[in-house]
């Protein structure tokens, strides 16, 4: 056997544990991958493929691709529904809440990458997830060829509750929902 194995109960089960009789068990929270997308057969991928196993679920909304990027989410195994864009990035973020009961949203965009230190961060980040109402802020690095690249924070994991949703058209926040329901905020030291 080789890395998690389900159960039909929340519980990880390590290669580990398997090997030597599980004598015990340690309980994860379910995490939910999140992505809205539109033509990013090429993107998706390497966005997907890093963190894939440590997730319980990938949702995709799709907003109106042309390209094969619905077909390659659901060979990576997301679960993809489509969502007529309407020019609102929070509408189409808070499609997320409509498709997974996950009890954790950890979100991407479909040209972020983790590399394989950081996936190692977020593994162990994510074992340590429980019931606290908690967000884990994360640095965004944004690389560009013609100027020096930026670094932008943003809550990226955050509890599934049916109050907490993003606001803003453009330029799109989860932080004052997070806020307004109590939200204990994290810094991490993981950079997508």
């Amino acid at each position: 056997m080789n890395g998690r194995h389900r159960w039909p109960f929340d519980f990880l089960v390590t290669e580990d544990l398997v090997e030597n009789g599980i004598s015990m068990f340690h309980e994860r929270a379910s995490i939910a991958l999140c992505l809205i997308v539109k033509n990013e057969a090429e993107n998706i991928g390497p966005c997907i493929k890093p963190v894939v196993d440590l997730v319980d679920e990938v949702v995709v909304i799709d907003t109106g691709s042309t390209d094969a990027t619905i077909r390659a989410a659901r060979q990576l195994g997301a679960h993809v529904y489509t969502f007529p864009w309407c020019d609102d990035f929070s509408a189409a973020r808070n499609q997320f809440f409509e498709h997974t009961a996950a009890k954790w949203i950890f979100w991407l965009d479909a040209d972020d990458r983790i590399d394989n230190a950081n996936r190692l961060l977020l593994q162990e980040l994510f074992a340590t997830l429980g019931d606290a109402n908690k967000a884990y802020r994360m640095r965004t690095l944004c690389l560009f060829s013609t100027s020096p690249p930026v670094v932008v924070n943003h809550e990226r994991l955050f509890r599934n509750h049916p109050s907490i949703r993003w606001r803003y058209r453009v330029h799109e926040q989860i932080l004052p929902s997070l806020l307004e329901q109590g939200a204990q905020l994290h810094d991490t030291k993981i950079v997508i």
